[in-house]
């Protein structure tokens, strides 16, 4: 609270005058903090259990409100527009801040606070005029109400709330489905690979977190932290040496296969990306022709250990960065160098797993368990740093060279034509799927999904400690659920709320298709009937084609 406090504080003083390089300088501090909050809610996925990724969560998304909610209230979007127009820097910043899914983000931040906030300030206005001091010809709100919901009227609903419902499906799908299914199956095989030899231990390990790797909602850090568990553990018990060497032989060949593991699959996903961008719909759908693309294919493009490219190879995502790289067909020992530097983050991440397997050794006074949390806490700091580093020189490169970034490139030509083609779809889409033009039976899907899918991730975040059980890597399948365990049944981990739940998620899953497909069939009959105009080629092919027939 205090740090975004401050933020606003500095930001609203800068803005008491309405300075276009001040208003410039917030949006694009605007911009680096919501790459931090973004990343945060990620990486308290990978590192946290069950109550702590819950904490951290609910933080970063109380952040994201008061960010959200400072961007509107403080600034002003008329004002804005007014003092950005000459800019080309700032109009991509204001680009960004007016698309449907930063939005959909203040969306799902806000959610339910969205009506009460109109509730209580419909209550505010009926003591104001009660008193007298609404003013003439006052409203059923106060005026900075009134515009808010004047702008709120211009958005497009049907986009934004669709966009909510892919956000929640990611969130299911990295917090809940995947991550719990990754803790699960990692644990059972810990205890399956106890036994082997420990050569042929570690070629396993290598070869699950490899496959594990080529799973895209699958994040690296289950991976390092099994690595430190499994490897640590069997090499203490079967490598030679006294006192803690081989526990301490163990944990450096962890990192070693880890990282190994790391450049290995790296250089995999860059080759599923080369061979997918060879697809016009694939450069499309990643908007190889779009500036911040562009800026991020220009900082990887730098030889070397630059500090922007390092950023972003070890501290975004694992798979959705290594096959960006190969789509736009990079360097493959420029970007493996510019990822080594993930060691820094990767050995923490294995010096958890080994001192988490020996949590059990040393009584109530351990010191393990305090070194498994310091190591974790180490790695998240790490994480954190890098993405916000990403994001900030990204946004830098934007600014620097947005000029040069919005030239058209002959390579992306073939993107530029799709998309020309694609504008009389997208636009009769967007015609369709207007708010005012769609029936109440289409209404209340949208607004069903929506709703179905923002109450289950309420109760993911608020009530992760009654929808799931606490369970980790380290902890054993078959042990009693006093004691960490899930009791021999891999599906205990989840509770009767979290069924619950995953079943409110779902009925929304079904309602998002549902409406996709609904719409779609719209709009793929409204244009197949659409009149079209007739070029001048096909004109006067047609006149002499009839006067052709005349002769005959």
């Amino acid at each position: 609270d205090f740090v975004v406090s401050v933020f606003c504080f500095i930001n609203g003083v800068s803005l008491a005058q309405k300075d276009s390089n001040n208003v410039v300088r917030a949006m694009k501090h605007f911009m680096i903090w919501l790459v931090f909050i973004i990343g945060g809610m990620y990486c308290s996925a990978s590192f946290f259990s069950v109550s702590m990724t819950s904490t951290f969560i609910s933080f970063f998304a109380a952040a994201l409100l008061v960010l959200l909610a400072w961007m509107v209230l403080e600034m002003g979007t008329q004002e804005i527009e007014k003092v950005l127009s000459g800019s080309r820097f700032a109009t991509l910043l204001w680009k960004a801040w007016r698309s449907d899914w930063v939005r959909a983000m203040a969306v799902v931040a806000i959610n339910f606070f969205i009506p009460v906030y109109f509730f209580l300030n419909s209550l505010n206005q009926k003591v104001r005029i009660y008193r007298g001091t609404a003013g003439p010809n006052p409203g059923r709100f106060t005026d900075r109400a009134q515009r808010v919901l004047e702008e709120l009227d211009k958005w497009n609903w049907c986009s934004i709330l669709t966009k909510v419902a892919i956000l929640c499906e990611l969130f299911f799908t990295f917090q809940v489905g995947f991550t719990k299914a990754t803790y699960v199956f990692l644990s059972w095989l810990t205890r399956q690979l106890a036994t082997i030899d420990f050569v042929v231990v570690c070629c396993m390990v290598f070869g699950v977190g490899f496959i594990m790797f080529l799973m895209p909602p699958v994040p690296g850090v289950p991976v390092y932290v099994f690595s430190g568990i499994v490897i640590s553990d069997v090499g203490s018990k079967k490598l030679s040496g006294s006192g803690d060497t081989p526990f301490i032989l163990g944990i450096i060949i962890a990192c070693c296969v880890s990282f190994v593991c790391k450049l290995v699959a790296c250089t995999c996903q860059y080759m599923i990306g080369f061979f997918l961008g060879k697809k016009v719909k694939v450069q499309q759908l990643i908007k190889v022709d779009s500036v911040p693309t562009r800026a991020v294919e220009m900082i990887l493009k730098r030889p070397g250990l630059d500090l922007g490219k390092v950023a972003i190879l070890i501290g975004g995502p694992d798979w959705p960065v290594s096959v960006t790289c190969g789509i736009l067909c990079l360097n493959i020992p420029q970007m493996l160098l510019g990822t080594m530097p993930v060691i820094l983050i990767l050995s923490p991440c294995c010096l958890a797993g080994a001192f988490i397997s020996r949590q059990g050794m040393g009584g109530e006074d351990s010191i393990w368990p305090m070194l498994a949390n310091f190591a974790s806490v180490i790695a998240f700091a790490g994480q954190m740093v890098a993405l916000v580093l990403a994001g900030a020189l990204t946004v830098k490169v934007i600014q620097e060279s947005s000029d040069e970034l919005s030239v058209e490139r002959p390579e992306h030509a073939a993107v530029a034509e799709l998309t020309k083609q694609e504008e009389e779809a997208t636009r009769m889409y967007a015609e369709i799927t207007k708010w005012e033009n769609m029936g109440f039976g289409d209404k209340f899907l949208i607004i069903s999904m929506t709703a179905t899918q923002l109450l289950s991730g309420i109760i993911f975040v608020f009530g992760a400690s009654m929808c799931f059980l606490p369970f980790s890597v380290d902890k054993d399948i078959d042990a009693p659920v006093a004691e960490g365990g899930l009791g021999g049944d891999p599906l205990a981990i989840v509770k009767p709320l979290g069924w619950l739940a995953c079943g409110i998620f779902f009925y929304g899953v079904v309602t998002h298709i549902l409406h996709l497909k609904i719409m779609g069939r719209r709009a793929k009959a409204k244009l197949r009937y659409q009149p079209q105009p007739l070029v001048q080629e096909e004109k006067m092919s047609l006149s002499q084609h009839a006067a052709k027939t005349e002769k005959e």
